[in-house]
């Protein structure tokens, strides 16, 4: 896997930033195992077995506590973009923009860049606001990367670890600075 976040024995896989990686040719691109109040943010996952894993039963008794966000991440040319394998709070929008799939095969009658229809992942998760081309992560700003403080879920405080960098090849515990 590229990047796992879990906190096993410390509360490291909780209030994460993951920002900015570029995740190609894993198994799993991302993979979710517990942890809450996590936001993955203009990340580019790229031909992954599965984009992102949501398998909160690995490490996690009560999945109703994990919670994360995705959003301005591009998924493109996974076999599977997103594999979820409990019950468990993840968004892929963050109300007003999601993520781009290349697989998405809605319109965009409008021309303001965001799909009219929800990308499908399963019956409890969709994107609402589905990109409809690859979002420039160069350009990226940690300004945007909490865009909302709805009720939907709590607000985000400003993570306590940020994981920056431009490939990410190993698993690692929770979420580290990367150079």
């Amino acid at each position: 896997s590229g990047l796992v976040v879990y906190h096993g024995y410390s509360y490291l896989g909780s209030n994460n930033l993951a920002y900015g990686n570029r995740l190609t040719k894993n198994v799993h691109g991302i993979v979710i195992a517990s942890g809450n109040n996590n936001t993955f943010f203009a990340n580019e996952l790229l031909n992954n077995s599965v984009g992102i894993k949501i398998e909160p039963s690995l490490f996690h008794t009560d999945e109703s506590e994990m919670n994360a966000t995705f959003h301005h991440n591009n998924l493109i040319g996974s076999i599977q973009q997103v594999s979820v394998e409990a019950s468990a709070a993840v968004f892929f929008d963050a109300h007003r923009e999601g993520n781009y799939w290349s697989d998405y095969t809605g319109n965009d009658q409008n021309h303001d860049g965001i799909g009219d229809t929800p990308y499908i992942i399963n019956n409890e998760q969709k994107d609402n606001y589905p990109l409809m081309a690859p979002f420039d992560i160069s350009n990226a700003s940690l300004s945007d990367a909490f865009p909302d403080t709805s009720p939907r879920h709590e607000s985000h405080p400003f993570p306590t670890t940020l994981a920056i960098g431009a490939v990410i090849v190993a698993s690692f515990v929770g979420l580290g600075l990367l150079a």
